[in-house]
């Protein structure tokens, strides 16, 4: 069968290699790219059907790889009420109560991002708060974190909550995979537009595959997706099995697994990280870890006895410090090997530990959207939690990148938003909270790296993506503008132009071009 293949010109190509390599133009066939060089050069690669994109002096570079995701629900709250602005109660009444005047009688109300703020100075339990507002309809808001949420009367004991029941989740009807489908291609098509080519899919399960796995039977599979097993606390170890079966089941660029997923704490906001020492405004209390020292040493061995990935929900240092020495406790029982487990989040770290993660090769998966200022996070309370004498080990992917260690990008999409322009935007616009402050952010090139190759890396994959090289697979996305030209405070302007996946035009901001390959 024959190749199409695609020429992309006069733009500025970033290939993201370690010598920085730039040139004008690249030449795909196929799923692969074929050469990458000046206009002329690659010009005299084209054949008679190859279809020409004209970069018009923008960025070329390897396809952005958000390596920390939740992609279904982030599909869904797509349509989603957003309440990541309001910063009063009586904000949030005005917006669910709009919301409710559009929506059919008696719908179920559910927003995302809400402030721990907003419901801080009230004296009424936090339902009766919410029944202020309806009566009729079940109304449930999310932190932005995803891990703490607030809820009427009604969506409590439509729940089942207030009675204290627990009904087991069936297998979804056909009725239900197809509206589930929907939803993913949502999200799919949603991260096409942004430049999103991978994603490593953090709350997966058999499912989450089988689904993918039919839309890429279909041909609207537009990103390459990895997916964990999700190991819960009060599972019996002999589900490891399971994550065995499912690396075996998918294992190939498009879709793979081969990863286990933990959560040794929660947030710091809602006091639920694990911490060495006490919050810095609440004494005695340092959090809790979801796994006790033991447990979790074993899950590591077994884990990393079956060749597979491990990766950690980790905010507080007491919770990093546990995973890293489960991992180092797997190294000494296991023998080392190439394993690349990972520790996600890291948002306080012992100095101590910092070191570690280059001495045992974990990769730190980390959020630049996360830091209290960023991308419209208010300071407190996290950083009156953190306290001033633990800032320079807040949110340290610096520190632990000069300390040798590998640090890749993401986002946590629903968290926080998803499109990569914006999350680099805030890794080199961060800004430090005191006089003093270590200064955390990487260089551009550096931040550029932990989005593309970082993640590659994160998935085994950068012989692979990650790069623009001959014989790489074309994940590749066209930005508006010279990333490397324009002032910081500006990168937000920029925009996509186009996206390719596996060497197919799966976005462009020119209707007339997209899926026309």
């Amino acid at each position: 069968m024959k190749k199409s293949s695609l020429l992309i010109i006069n733009g500025h190509v970033q290939t993201m290699d370690d010598k920085s390599t730039t040139a004008e133009a690249i030449f795909i066939e196929g799923n692969t790219i074929q050469a990458v060089g000046s206009n002329i050069q690659m010009s005299k690669l084209q054949k008679e059907d190859t279809q020409v994109i004209s970069a018009n002096g923008g960025t070329i570079m390897p396809g952005f790889i958000d390596s920390h995701v939740h992609l279904f629900p982030g599909s869904d709250g797509l349509n989603k009420l957003n309440l990541m602005t309001l910063d009063t109660f009586d904000e949030l009444q005005l917006s669910i109560s709009e919301q409710i005047k559009i929506s059919p009688i008696g719908s179920f109300i559910f927003g995302r991002g809400a402030n721990y703020k907003l419901f801080s100075t009230s004296n009424l339990k936090t339902r009766e708060q919410l029944d202020q507002i309806s009566t009729e309809n079940a109304i449930l808001v999310q932190a932005p974190d995803g891990h703490t949420a607030w809820a009427n009367t009604k969506a409590l004991s439509d729940a089942g909550v207030l009675d204290g029941g627990e009904n087991p989740v069936p297998p979804a009807t056909n009725k239900e995979r197809s509206h589930d489908m929907e939803i993913l291609k949502n999200g799919l098509r949603h991260l096409a537009q942004l430049g999103v080519t991978s994603i490593h899919n953090m709350d997966g399960n058999f499912y989450t595959l089988e689904l993918l796995e039919q839309i890429r039977d279909e041909g609207d599979l537009t990103c390459r997706v990895k997916v964990p097993f999700h190991f819960k606390k009060e599972m019996p170890i002999e589900k490891l099995d399971l994550a065995s079966e499912m690396n075996v089941r998918w294992n190939d660029d498009f879709l793979s697994s081969g990863l286990v997923k933990f959560f040794i704490d929660g947030v710091l906001d809602s006091g639920t990280a694990f911490l060495i020492n006490d919050y810095a405004d609440t004494p005695n209390w340092k959090g809790d870890a979801l796994f006790e020292e033991d447990l979790f040493n074993k899950l590591s061995v077994d884990v990393d006895s079956r060749g597979l990935q491990i990766a950690v929900h980790s905010i507080g240092d007491a919770a990093v410090h546990r995973v890293l020495n489960g991992y180092e406790y797997a190294r000494e029982r296991n023998g080392i090997r190439d394993s690349r487990h990972r520790v996600e989040h890291i948002e306080l770290i012992q100095k101590d530990d910092i070191a570690r993660f280059k001495e045992l090769d974990v990769i730190a998966s980390m959020q630049p959207v996360h830091p209290p200022g960023s991308d419209g996070l208010p300071l407190e309370p996290t950083i009156s939690k953190i306290g001033h004498d633990r800032f320079n080990e807040a949110y340290a992917w610096r520190s632990i990148k000069e300390a040798g260690g590998k640090v890749t990008f993401s986002t946590d999409w629903p968290v926080s938003n998803v499109d990569p322009i914006n999350c680099i935007f805030n890794a080199l616009n961060r800004q430090v909270w005191a006089e003093g402050q270590l200064d955390q952010r990487l260089s551009l090139i550096d931040t550029l790296k932990a989005y593309t190759i970082g993640g590659a890396y994160a998935e085994f994959k950068e012989h692979k993506k990650g790069l623009i090289q001959k014989n790489y697979l074309a994940d590749i996305v066209v930005l508006s503008g010279r990333i490397d030209l324009l002032d910081k405070e500006k990168l937000s302007t920029l925009k996509v132009i186009s996206t390719i996946v596996d060497g197919k035009l799966v976005y462009s901001s020119d209707p007339q071009l997209e899926g026309t390959n």
